[in-house]
Order: C-alpha cells, then structure tokens, then sequence
C-alpha cells in the first residue's frame, strides 16, 4: 500500500516564506524563485505580483494583469479582455482602441485614424454617419473636406482628385449624370457624349484642331466646314414648311368676314378657317399689326368672335389651319422607320386663357393624326409656344403629289364630339381624339379673340428662330394657291391695267389668254369681277364689256371671252383684255388644297 506523510504546516524553509497546508488546499507566501508553478487537479485563482519577468509560457482560459506583463510570445486560447486600448511595444501613440460599446479605432501619431462602429459604417479620419440600410464609408483629408459614400446610396460632399479616376470600366456601360435626380449628361460607350439640355460654353470651345465655336459664332481656319445636318434636318434651303407663316400676304383683302366658314374658306393666304355645324355665331379674320414686341414681325392673323355660340352642341367644331403640299414633305420619311420628327412653334395671344389643342393630321394612305396642348395663361398677352411631333413610322406615309400631305389644325372651339380619345401619339384618326384636351370656346363671347403669327413647322427636336424670307418670295410661294391678278386700282390714277392680249372672233367679242405670274398646285378656278370692268380694246374703240366667261383653264394660264356692246368692224383684229379707269376690276385664280 502506499505510504503517506500527514502535516499541518511547514516553517522556515529555506528560500521559501511560509507554506501552509489545509484542507481547501496549500497556501505558499512569499515565493521568490520559481521553475514551474502548476495546479495539476485546480487552478490559480489568484496570481498578484509587481512584475513577471522571464516567463516561459502563460496558458489558461481567463486572467487579469494589473501592471505591464513583458515577454516575446504567449498564446490565450479563448478572449483577452481589454480595457481600452493595445500599444505599440515602444511607440505609445500608435494603438488599437476600444472607445465604446460595438466600436473599434485605429491610432497614429496620438490621433484616430480609422473607425469602424457599430453598424459596420467606416470612417477614416472622420466619424461616419449612419443611415438607415446602409453601410457607409467617410473619407477626410487634412484640410477637412470629407467625401462620403453609402453603398447602395449617394456620394455627398467634394473632393480634389490629382490622379486618374475610371468610371465603369466597362465597354458596354455608358456613363451618367444627374441632377434633381434626373439625366442631364450621358456617355456612352462609343464616345457620343449626350448633353439633355442647353450647353452653354464660357470662352471658347475649340473642336479639332481648327475649328473654334464661340459665343460670336463657329470659325473655321483653314479648311471648310462639313456637316450632316442642321437640327436634324437638311442642310440648305428653307427650314419652315409653313408658308406665309409670318401673316404678311392677305391677297383676299385684310379684313375676311367669316360668316361663309360654315363650310370652308381662306383670310389670309394659306390659312383656312372652318366652322362645322355652329348654326350661331360667325367670325371675322383680319390682317393685324399688333405683333409681339422685338419678334421681327410685322403682321398677325386675328380671329374675332362676331355672334357668340355659349352652349356647343356636341357636334360642333371651329379651327384655323394651314394644309401642307404632299410633294413637299417627302423628306420627313413618314410610314418608315426613319420617319423624322418636326417642331412647331409660333406666337400666339388670347382674350380667353386656358388649355388649346393643336392636331397635326395626314389623310393619305391611311388616316392617322398626333395632337399636342398648350396653354395661354395671361389674357391680352402674346406668348411663345413650342411643340415637338415624333416622325410617323407607320400608316404607310404621304404620297408624292400636289394633295395635301399634312393638314396642321390650331382648335378654338369643340363639342364633345371631337374629345375624348388619346391622340398624343400617332394614331389612326378617330372624331374623339380630333381636339382631345381642349377647354377653350372662342365662340361664348364676342370678347374673344385670338391673334396668331410667327409659324413654323421644322424637322428636328429643337425650334429654331422664324426663317424670315422676303415679301416677294412669300408671295410667289403663296400665288401657287392663290394668285389676284389686279390693276391695284387708285382713284384719280389712270389705270388701264392690261390683263392680257387677243383677237376679236366677233365684232363684239374679244378672246384672249391671261397668264398666270406663278404656275398653279393644280387646275383653278377662275373668278371674274363684274364685266363691266372691262373694257375690250383696239386702236379705234374700248367698249365696256356686258359678260366674261373662261375657255381652256390649265395651271399657267387661261382663255377668255369678254363679249361687249355692239360695235362694228372690229372681226379679226387683234385687242386687249384691259381695266377700265374707274373701278377695281380683277381675276381671282383658286388653286388652294
């Protein structure tokens, strides 16, 4: 059996202080020296000393170290608990710290660097902020400006960057801009740089290496200037579609009475009023010149409500327009995939304020039509209105002639009727979407009126200012329609007009042709002012005439008949179709769409 020694206490030995043997266990004081100390069934609970010096491992699961514990390695196999921070061995102001609860920093030079809190956000040389379902990362340099980025977010604050920065590094991903979280600048891949507004350019902007844009205007040194278009549209040539959009050509006279428009009928040229099944009120059109002030023009259409029309039945229909030859607008592509889309813009003043329509309609082939509003918001005010129409790629586009391509409607008042139907994109014609959107009835009040001027129709997104052309140019483009061939008859001025040549068939009658000063959209109709406004005349006589009649009418020119009072021994001689001295006589030639 084993053999065993039983003590209470062991005194006085030597190097050690005092060990005392209990039954919790032994108790041993004043230790100087130690190889190994070890608990082989407990543990230490207690080790308290000013210093441990040339240990050879520490080992256990949890302790506490009052002073500095010095060494070259140790290894804990569970937590070390630390109060606030760990140093640096020999550079006390570098340190990882502990400031607060779920929070670790990072110290250089005696100062926070690096912070990462409790919601994972990092700052560096900055606390983050927190925001709600982010993670963020705030950056700060010396000077204290700070750039902050929340994953998933925005980036807030500025920054200086002295170096290369790349922006998706990706060939097929564009690069953005925005403001008011909207698209203002795009790149894109292949280097366009898309701009969606205005650019303004402060100085000079220098494209190529000799080709200047500046605020006078593009300067080309040394080489000429290419361009594939102006606004999306031809280069050369007019831009507006519109004829006599700028109100200056009233061949019918300045002042219309509208009261004939129940069916159809021309003011100035090229614009047509209609008013369908308004069984009351009736207009009057007159060449104005109140215009907008600084515009460049000089003439405006005005439409004046003469005998009111308050309650529209819903049939009921008034407009201004203005139809465009079909031969003429072949350019814009319509009924393709490359259909161009057209601007209008005009200047326009009211009476009544409110919401207008505009239809833009297209009867070839298929019918089809595309509307827009605009709004007059001050009374007796003239107001600049702009609207864009995308191209048309279906409805199998316009035809190639002298019909009418496109027909541009300006609605002043409807019945419920024509509204109803969307039509803010192309569409096939319905009656319910002819005015959809309008409020207005110029007719519910004999204060109304409605002033138009400065019309222009263009290929591209972007109005561009009015195309001002001469008098006479705008004329001869209105005279394809519509031509008065005249003596311009002033009282007290001889005015024996001379209309053209012909012979006398008759004693009586004299024949002739009348050419036209500009060839005509299509075969006309001709009118006549009273036969007695003539005169037929040779070297020995001019008598009135008593009745005029067309022979042979074509798109240049047409024959005539004036027959006059008896005379005799004029058969076969050769005379001339003239005015009389005394009243306005005249030949209207009607070619309109």
């Amino acid at each position: 059996m084993a053999s065993e020694i039983r003590v209470d206490k062991i005194n006085s030995l030597s190097g050690v202080g005092t060990v005392t043997l209990s039954p919790t266990g032994v108790d041993i004081a004043g230790i100087t020296t130690a190889a190994t100390l070890r608990a082989t069934t407990g543990i230490v609970t207690s080790l308290t000393a000013g210093s441990l010096t040339s240990l050879g491992a520490v080992s256990g699961t949890t302790g506490t170290f009052s002073s500095s514990v010095s060494g070259t390695r140790g290894t804990f196999s569970e937590e070390v608990d630390i109060a606030d921070k760990i140093i640096h061995t020999g550079d006390t102001d570098t340190a990882i710290r502990f400031p607060a609860a779920d929070t670790i920093t990072a110290e250089t030079g005696g100062s926070e660097r690096l912070r990462i809190d409790s919601n994972g956000n990092i700052g560096v040389n900055v606390t983050p902020t927190n925001y709600s379902n982010y993670v963020t990362l705030g950056l700060n340099d010396s000077t204290g400006s700070t750039i902050e980025g929340r994953v998933g977010g925005t980036l807030t604050g500025s920054f200086t960057v002295d170096s290369l920065v790349t922006v998706n590094a990706v060939t097929s991903i564009p690069i953005v801009f925005k403001t008011a979280n909207t698209e203002r600048i795009r790149i894109e891949p292949t280097g366009n740089l898309k701009v969606n507004n205005n650019l303004s350019v402060t100085g000079i902007a220098t494209v190529g290496s000799a080709v200047t844009i500046s605020e006078s205007g593009v300067e080309a040194s040394g080489i000429g200037v290419t361009c594939a278009n102006i606004n999306g549209g031809h280069i050369g040539g007019r831009r507006n579609m519109i004829i006599n959009g700028d109100m200056t050509v009233a061949q019918r006279g300045s002042t219309i009475s509208a009261s004939s428009y129940t069916t159809a009928g021309y003011g100035l040229d090229r614009w047509r009023q209609r008013a369908i099944n308004t069984d009351e009120a009736d207009f009057v059109v007159t060449q104005e010149s109140d215009v907008p002030t600084g515009s460049g023009f000089s003439r405006s259409l005005k439409i004046k409500t003469n005998t009111i029309e308050n309650s529209l039945d819903s049939n009921e229909i008034f407009h201004v327009a203005q139809f465009i030859e079909a031969q003429n607008l072949q350019h814009l592509k319509n009924g393709t995939s490359s259909a161009l889309p057209v601007t209008l813009s005009f200047w326009v003043k009211s009476y009544q304020t409110g919401t207008y329509v505009v239809n833009v309609y297209k009867s070839d082939n298929s019918a089809r039509h595309i509307t827009a509003t605009y709004t007059i918001s001050a009374s007796n005010t003239w107001e600049f209105k702009t609207m864009t129409f995308p191209g048309d790629t279906s409805g199998g586009g316009i035809n190639s002639d002298t019909g009418a391509g496109l027909q541009i409607y300006w609605l002043l008042a409807t019945g419920t009727d024509y509204t109803g139907d969307d039509s803010t994109s192309w569409t096939n014609y319905t009656n319910g979407g002819f005015a959809n959107g309008q409020t207005v009835n110029i007719m519910s009040s004999t204060n109304n009126y409605y002033y138009l001027t400065g019309v222009q129709l263009e290929i591209g997104t972007q109005a561009t200012p009015f195309e001002h052309i001469s008098f006479a140019e705008n004329k001869r483009l209105c005279m394809r329609y519509f031509e008065r061939i005249d003596n311009g008859y002033t009282t007290g001025v001889n005015n024996y007009y001379y209309f053209g040549p012909g012979y006398f068939e008759a004693d009586n009658n004299l024949r002739g042709l009348i050419d036209y000063k500009e060839q005509k959209r299509a075969t006309p109709t001709i009118t006549f002012s009273a036969a007695s406004t003539f005169n037929a005349i040779n070297t020995s006589s001019m008598p009135a005439g008593t009745s005029i009649a067309t022979q042979y009418i074509n798109t240049v020119n047409t024959g005539y008949t004036l027959t006059t009072g008896s005379v005799t021994g004029r058969d076969g001689q050769g005379g001339l179709l003239v005015a009389n001295n005394t009243d306005d006589a005249y030949v209207l030639v009607d070619a309109e769409l």
